[in-house]
């Protein structure tokens, strides 16, 4: 309590009170130059919508060769089964 007045004097102001450690341990860079671009000069969506059929296809070629064989599997295995449950229906029946 009897630095109570004091802490005052050593608080600051200009940074928010989360980000004092924060703050505490930035080194600015001397001579670095940055560089960048308005949002008006940058563009993020128009090559990815020009670009979007080809590169849909070209994903669609890879795939297919993982994901058809898998498909046929299971259609197979669906169809087994199917004929499997009907033969087993009409054995006792003979």
């Amino acid at each position: 309590m009897a630095l109570r007045r004091t802490l005052g004097c050593m608080a600051r102001y200009d940074v928010q009170p989360h980000l004092e450690k924060l703050w505490k341990a930035y080194k600015p860079a001397e001579g670095q130059v940055v560089r960048s671009l308005s949002p008006f000069e940058q563009k993020i969506v128009s090559p990815f919508m020009s670009n979007y059929p080809a590169e849909a296809m070209k994903n669609v070629k890879e795939a297919v060769v993982d994901i058809v064989p898998a498909f046929v599997l299971l259609a197979g295995i669906g169809y087994w089964g199917t004929n499997y449950y009907h033969q087993l229906q009409y054995h006792h029946r003979d």
